[in-house]
């Protein structure tokens, strides 16, 4: 673990101070053929502080929740483009959806509230945690009159997971984590004009963490819907990290596999009942920091998961992440043989002359989201927040497979044909240079 964080040296070129037109994260590494993953920009006009907690990355933007000015900040690759006004009272979490839009939690009375944390962000308290809506592309909100948060247990949550639809036209869910219940809520949506209900499941904890801090539900939990609807409709995966501990559930501490998988399932007493279900696996995630904060997503056919990576303990670096295949444990517990096989690539954290972190992770919580290239379909980009690091943008791209891998087949069996430079075809070609063409594939050849 701490011999590839000396390697962020070697590879990071200029893990220095820069600005943001000619900003320098720490290096990359891949781990398997094929797969490429490069920094597109990172901005460091603005680290997050106390009041922008948590941003969110799409459309080559970044979304910043000012909760304190009740404005979203919206940052672009040359700094902030401008500020956007949501409501008098946000809280410190948004998120994104598949179609480009952000997703700002927000409060019907001013924080901090009432209560031991704050009432406004208790959804069973009746005091109307909010849910705005913002259209990356046109930096307007498109929700004039807010969605609810209803229903809910009353307890805390901080962050929310990726959206796996299009708000605004889909039937959509927003999954919260409260600390206090034992419950997961999933909050659910018809477009942005009416909620749907609310649906509790029960949370659990894997024994391995029975004698730690960690045997409870932390504000910071996360959960995400991912995958594919089954025959009724329903998606029937859910990524969820109840309990991120410092010092704890990280690979350091070996109980750094967290994330587990619910599936949504009937129910024993009744078949036609379905309901989230814990499935006791674990995603295999090696060299797992203790930060909160991940996301699975598909590309070339295949699922991977992106999550902080680093070491554990006080001294988390915001800008460091790994990617893995979606692979599945019965354990939360580290295994660095084992699980190094599913690591694809990382990025390293940017470091200062003394080879010490140069950027510091503060609330804790790190945004990811993924979108798809425009005309690339092996490729995603990547935009990673957290306060106290910088905004990025990266580029992660997957080996050719499926459509490609269906026209190799075709050339193999395909006939061949022989042309003259001229582009003549020629049927019996000997003794000169020629062009040999089987299938889509073209290639020079001396006969």
């Amino acid at each position: 673990m701490k011999k590839l964080f000396l390697l962020s040296l070697a590879v990071a070129s200029a893990a220095t101070m820069a600005s943001a037109q000619d900003f320098v994260s720490g290096g990359t590494q891949i781990f398997k053929d094929g797969y490429k993953l490069s920094v597109e920009w990172g901005n460091v006009d603005m680290l997050g502080d106390a009041t922008c907690r948590v941003g969110t990355g799409t459309n080559d933007k970044f979304f910043l929740n000012d909760y304190a000015a009740g404005t979203v900040k919206i940052f672009g690759q040359k700094g902030l483009i401008k500020d956007l006004k949501i409501a008098d009272n946000l809280w410190v979490s948004n998120t994104a959806d598949d179609a480009g839009h952000i997703i700002v939690r927000g409060t019907a009375v001013a924080w901090p509230g009432n209560g031991q944390y704050g009432g406004c962000y208790y959804p069973g308290t009746g005091n109307g945690d909010l849910i705005y809506v913002v259209d990356a592309a046109t930096e307007t909100l498109l929700t004039a009159t807010p969605l609810e948060l209803k229903d809910g247990y009353t307890g805390r949550f901080d962050a929310l997971g990726h959206v796996h639809a299009n708000v605004v036209e889909d039937f959509w869910d927003l999954i919260a984590i409260a600390d206090g219940t034992g419950q997961g809520e999933d909050f659910m949506y018809d477009g942005i004009e009416s909620e749907a209900g609310c649906e509790q499941f029960a949370i659990t904890i894997a024994p391995e963490f029975d004698e730690t801090s960690a045997n409870k539900i932390q504000t910071l939990g996360i959960g995400q819907i991912y995958g594919e609807a089954n025959e009724e409709g329903y998606y029937q995966n859910m990524a969820v990290l109840a309990n991120n501990y410092l010092l704890v559930t990280s690979s350091d501490a070996g109980l750094g596999n967290g994330i587990a998988r619910y599936d949504y399932l009937p129910s024993e007493e009744d078949p036609e009942a379905y309901a989230w279900q814990y499935s006791g696996e674990f995603f295999v995630t090696p060299q797992h920091a203790s930060t909160s904060g991940f996301m699975v997503f598909e590309l070339a056919g295949k699922q991977f998961i992106i999550y902080t990576s680093g070491e554990g303990g006080g001294a988390v670096a915001p800008d460091a992440f790994g990617i893995s295949e979606v692979k599945f444990t019965d354990t939360p517990a580290s295994d660095p043989e084992e699980d190094k096989n599913v690591l694809v690539a990382r990025l390293f954290p940017a470091t200062n002359d003394a080879g010490g972190f140069l950027y510091k992770g503060g609330s804790n919580f790190t945004s990811y989201n993924v979108e798809p290239v425009e005309g690339e379909p092996n490729s995603v980009y990547i935009y990673t927040f957290c306060q106290g690091g910088p905004m990025i943008k990266l580029k992660f791209t997957a080996p050719e497979t499926g459509v490609e891998a269906v026209q190799v087949v075709e050339n193999e069996n395909a006939p061949v044909e022989y042309y003259n430079l001229q582009g003549i075809r020629v049927a019996n070609p000997e003794n000169g240079i020629f062009i040999r063409r089987q299938g889509n594939e073209a290639t020079k050849v001396v006969l």
